[in-house]
C-alpha cells in the first residue's frame, strides 16, 4: 500500500514537473505585463498632471482677460459719462463703439455673459463680406 502511494506520488510529481516550465514562462510573461502596465500608468499620470496644469494656466489666463475687459469697460463708461457731463465732442463712430462694448458685458462674479447678438451678427456679416 505504501509502495502504491509512493508510485502515485511519483507519477503526480512527474506530471507537475512537465507543466512547471510552461507555468514559469506564463508567470514571467505576467510579471513583464504588470511592469509594462505600471510604466504606462505612470506615463499616463504624468500626462494627466501636465494637462491639468495647462488647464489651470488657461483658466487663469481667461480670468485675467475677463478682468482686463471689465476694467476697460469701466474706463469707457467713465469716459462716456465725463463726455456726457462735459458736453465734449464724441464722433458718432466712437459713440457706437462705446455702446457696443458696453453691451458686451462679462460679469465674472455672477458667471453670466450679456452679449449683444445684433452687433455680433452685423460684425460677422461685415467680416464675411470682406
Amino acid at each position: 500500500a505504501c509502495a502504491e502511494l509512493l508510485q502515485t506520488a511519483a507519477k503526480a510529481s512527474e506530471a507537475l514537473a512537465q507543466q512547471l516550465p510552461e507555468a514559469l514562462k506564463r508567470a514571467r510573461k505576467a510579471e513583464m505585463e504588470v511592469q509594462r502596465l505600471k510604466e504606462a500608468l505612470a506615463e499616463s499620470e504624468g500626462k494627466m498632471a501636465a494637462l491639468q496644469a495647462q488647464q489651470l494656466r488657461l483658466a487663469d489666463g481667461l480670468l485675467g482677460e475677463i478682468r482686463q475687459r471689465d476694467a476697460e469697460l469701466a474706463l469707457l463708461r467713465v469716459a462716456a459719462a465725463a463726455s456726457a457731463v462735459g458736453g465734449g465732442y464724441t464722433p458718432s463712430g466712437e459713440e457706437d463703439a462705446t455702446k457696443t462694448q458696453e453691451q458686451e458685458v462679462v460679469t465674472l462674479n455672477e458667471g453670466t455673459v450679456d452679449f449683444n447678438r445684433s452687433a455680433a451678427s452685423k460684425q460677422v456679416a461685415s467680416s464675411s463680406i470682406s
